[in-house]
């Protein structure tokens, strides 16, 4: 019969309230039975748990033992009362000489047992000792018995405590999960949607998402931002399941009640611990309302940021004293401080001293700073000190964060928590000697990859020079051809006959540039960065002027040269018109060049398919033909059949090579079909949705002065691009003065007054990223002069080259001249602006009135006061240059208070002042305008203050 004590249905609730019957071994446990071993000399020792039939061995030394009957254990005795149990010879014991234990295996002979008792009465196990031999047992060690099995009981409430604090941070998340205003949406490896919070489910305007994903984006009516149907493969969710990152993905949602939504979201592959694709995540949100929603939120987070900042977790308390920190006696201390300190909640709370005594002495000016820092300067202050407990001794580490807040009667809270972080004190010491020799390993590696970039970069810069020559001496040429062909075709007395000439030098000079564009960054076309600009175009027109471009070197060679367009073909389509011209042409170009006699046939048919077209572009000539063994080498980059094709005909062998690359761009195929003798048929494929005709969109525009006459500087050594540039802007009405190389602009500036400097870049003497340089350092109006690049250099690197010497803009050479006199008017329109003096301080009038509902007015007065004096020490005195260094840091610490408090402008300038600093940009003019919105800002605070 095994004995049950009285309260056995409230302690088998203890116990499983401990959450420990079944869980895995744990060293401390594991540590106290080998303690135990060692300290009584017997050969096992074990930690049990009683549960209602079984007694389960949480720890155990000297034995393997796991769940037994609890009929015939002795611990079934042990929690009958709180004393030792001890059994000297339990063979003659008549407690225990019928216990299987004593009468088979491991057939023990001696036995103590000390009961873990939770509080009084309550016991849920015991840590008990066997042996195989009868054995005296004293009270002293009945004592130290005890003393261990105490140990055992504070590391069991500790465990419960840690699972509780566990459960509440997983219970937290899901409650956050399912109350977030973003919607989410996962799926498993195959694309099945597995998880979709309440917030994407409302955002589609349904109860639950379940679909396949196949049918996900007619289901849900989901279309592309511009209103057509979101093909299922290309959604963001399905591009996420096949591996890419998708960020900042925009699209419509057409619920079914009938509402339409503009959705916003990002999606990424979710990977395992091995880092294989396990599903994908969408995060998306409902972006149809998004500033109304932004400026909810912004408001929401500071009430919930003033409701949060005197809530501490953890071990909790509050302490009180009189306005000068006197009189110290704490008000509330949470139990938890009881097993942290081994200190009852009721002594400290009868006399805080004791509290402060188990702060060790080095420590004690520690937390005394740090209290009298809070009542001087009114803040929170974070400290950590070493404490011993008043139980054990133990020397252990204590972070206490703590915040004060002022009673009525003027006296004093501070709400605080104090947290034990001895194991991350411990960690954090592990991972210093860590981190020393990863240190060294990282060096000796970071060695090596400068070497290998060193290397790279090498290569890459011998390109881009190569590329920068290049481009200039093509591009310069091609500047006058385009140029003067717009001033002529603009000639009233151009007859038609002409009229036609120059417009075909135009549209071949431009699809010159667009080839010489495409060849000159090869590299681009290599790595497959080319974008495409897609917009609907007329077939038939493309056709006709891609043979226009070519008749005449057709006829010259006695060819017929005809377009053959198949019935049915649509009149528009969507696709990249430059793009298609130029892949046309290479075509037709090498069939004129390889063709000595007879026709060159480009032919076009199409496939209607589901809103679109599969379009078959087809150029047949009766040219030379090509071996079937040598056509694969055609698509390869600088590739021809054979040498004497090079010296014969010309050609880099790119051409076929940059084709390929665009018509895969495009999703389509290219090949051929041939025969020695024969001629060739080189075709494309392509898919491209149909469309109307383009019409230019209705716009709302703010009234614009018309374009004003500007007086203006053109910087260039070439005559030829000197009288051009200067005809196109004198036709346009404006004042133009030419000079010719750098150091007369410099000269020019500080003695006329311009509205704007056109700045060549290669010239002989000082070219005109030096010339811009030495305005921008001029003492002189001048210095802020707007200059943009007017330049045949226009790859990237050097484009951000011109913005770091302090140019605004760049147009590049040929140029178009809507865009260049539309440059002119952006920046020298700026000109026109009133001074930023006569302006405002740019107050947001609803974040200032936000931050006064949440701090009230007393706390924003103060932080006023504390903006003037930070904004006079942060970014210099009136009329000086600070230092780049020290002025970044200032306009960074300025940029968060600014903007919380509604000096908008104030934080945008603070922003483009520390960007330019870091960069190692001109600064110059961002001072004075920074010190001038400094002015406006001053002001506006004491006017909000006098309000």
């Amino acid at each position: 019969m095994v004995p049950i004590p009285p309260n056995e249905a409230e302690r088998l609730r203890a116990l499983q309230d401990l959450r420990i019957l079944g869980s895995a071994p744990e060293p401390h446990f594991d540590a106290v039975c080998r303690t135990a071993c060692a300290l009584f000399s017997v050969p096992v020792a074990l930690v049990t748990l009683v549960d209602a039939d079984t007694l389960w061995a949480k720890a155990s030394c000297g034995i393997a033992v796991g769940t037994i009957p609890r009929e015939g254990a002795f611990c079934s005795r042990t929690i009958l009362s709180d004393a030792v149990v001890v059994a000297e010879d339990a063979a003659c014991d008549a407690r225990f000489a019928d216990s299987p234990l004593v009468t088979g295996a491991p057939h023990a002979r001696f036995y103590a047992g000390a009961p873990l008792i939770l509080r009084t009465g309550l016991r849920v196990g015991s840590l008990c000792l066997l042996d195989v031999v009868p054995r005296t047992f004293s009270d002293a060690q009945s004592r130290q018995l005890q003393d261990l099995a105490e140990i055992v009981v504070a590391h069991l409430r500790l465990r419960a405590a840690n699972a509780d604090k566990a459960q509440a941070v997983a219970d937290q998340q899901s409650a956050i999960l399912a109350q977030l205003a973003e919607g989410v949406i996962v799926t498993d490896a195959e694309g099945r949607i597995a998880l979709v919070n309440e917030a994407a489910a409302a955002i589609h305007g349904v109860a639950r998402l379940a679909v396949a994903p196949d049918d996900y984006s007619d289901t849900y009516h989901l279309y592309t931002e511009d209103g057509l149907p979101y093909a299922p493969l290309e959604l963001p969710l399905a591009r996420a399941v096949r591996g890419e990152t998708v960020r900042d993905a925009r699209w419509r949602i057409q619920r079914p009640d009938g509402s339409e939504v503009l959705a916003i979201g990002n999606a990424q592959p979710l990977r395992g611990p091995q880092g294989d694709r396990i599903g994908a995540v969408l995060t998306l949100r409902d972006d149809t309302a998004r500033e109304a929603v932004t400026r909810r939120l912004r408001e929401s987070e500071a009430r919930m940021r003033a409701l949060t900042d005197n809530m501490p977790s953890g071990m909790v308390f509050q302490l009180a004293a009189g306005r000068d920190g006197s009189g110290r006696r704490f008000l509330h201390l949470s139990r938890s401080y009881e097993r942290l300190t081994g200190l009852s909640v009721e002594t400290v709370l009868a006399d805080a001293r004791v509290a402060y005594g188990l702060i060790l002495p080095e420590h004690h000016v520690v937390i005394a700073e740090a209290e009298a820092r809070s009542i001087r300067d009114w803040a929170p202050f974070d400290v950590e000190v070493r404490f011993r407990r008043a139980d054990t001794g133990e020397v252990r580490w204590a972070r206490i964060v703590s915040a004060p807040r002022e009673l009525s009667d003027g006296s004093l809270i501070w709400d605080g928590i104090l947290i034990d972080v001895t194991e991350q004190k411990c960690t954090s010491e592990a991972l210093r000697e860590l981190n020393a020799t990863l240190a060294q390993r990282v060096a000796a590696r970071t060695q090596e990859a400068d070497a290998a970039r060193q290397e790279a970069e090498a290569a890459s810069l011998a390109k881009s020079d190569f590329l920068a020559s290049m481009s200039h001496e093509i591009r310069t040429p091609l500047n006058g051809i385009l140029g003067y062909t717009d001033l002529l075709l603009e000639h009233a007395a151009l007859d038609l006959g002409l009229r036609r000439y120059g417009e075909r030098i135009r549209s071949a000079g431009s699809a010159l540039l667009t080839i010489v564009d495409d060849i000159l960054d090869f590299s681009t076309v290599e790595a497959g960065r080319i974008a495409l600009s897609p917009a609907p175009l007329a077939l038939d027109r493309l056709a006709e002027e891609a043979a226009a471009i070519v008749r005449l070197s057709a006829e010259l060679k006695g060819l017929a040269l005809r377009v053959e367009a198949a019935p049915g073909l649509p009149a528009f389509v969507l696709g990249d018109r430059d793009r298609l011209r130029q892949v046309l042409l290479n075509l037709l170009n090498n069939a004129v060049k390889f063709t000595a006699s007879g026709s060159v046939v480009l032919a076009i048919d199409a496939t209607r398919i589901a809103g679109a077209a599969r379009l078959r572009f087809a150029v047949r000539d009766t040219g030379i033909g090509i071996p079937a063994a040598k056509q694969h080498l055609l698509f390869a980059r600088f590739s021809q059949i054979d040498g004497t094709i090079r010296r014969e005909f010309g050609g880099t062998g790119l051409g076929l090579a940059i084709s390929k690359r665009l018509v895969e761009l495009m999703g389509g195929t290219i090949g051929l079909d041939s025969e020695v003798g024969r001629g060739a048929t080189f075709w494309f494929e392509v898919a491209l949705p149909l469309a109307e005709p383009a019409s230019a969109p209705a716009q709302v525009l703010a009234p614009q002065p018309p374009p004003g006459r500007r007086r203006l500087l053109l910087v260039e050594d070439v005559v030829l691009n000197q009288e051009l540039a200067h005809a196109v802007l004198t036709r346009a009405g404006h004042a133009v003065d030419v000079v010719s190389g750098g150091a007369e602009a410099i000269a020019a500036v500080q003695q006329k007054p311009y509205d704007l400097v056109l700045m060549d870049i290669q010239m002989p003497g000082m070219d005109g990223i030096t010339a811009t340089r030495l305005i921008r350092a001029l003492d002189h109006p001048a210095s802020a002069l707007p200059i943009v690049a007017m330049t045949a250099n226009v790859l990237p690197q050097q484009i951000a080259r011109y913005r770091a010497a302090g140019m605004q803009d760049h147009v590049g050479k040929p140029f178009e001249r809507a865009a260049l006199l539309a440059t002119i008017e952006r920046w020298a329109r700026r000109g026109d602006d009133a001074p930023v003096e006569a302006g405002s301080a740019g107050l947001d009038r609803d974040a200032f009135e936000g931050m006064v509902a949440v701090l009230g007015r007393g706390a924003i007065d103060r932080l006023l006061l504390t903006l003037v004096e930070e904004l006079d020490g942060r970014l210099g005195p009136e009329g000086t240059l600070p230092d780049r260094d020290s002025l970044a840091e200032g306009a960074h610490a300025m940029i968060s208070a600014t903007a919380m408090l509604g000096f908008s402008d104030l934080a945008t300038l603070c922003r483009e002042v520390e960007t330019a600093c870091r960069a190692g940009a001109d600064y110059r003019a961002l001072v004075a305008r920074l010190h001038a919105q400094r002015r406006l800002t001053v002001g506006q605070i004491a006017t909000l203050r006098a309000a």
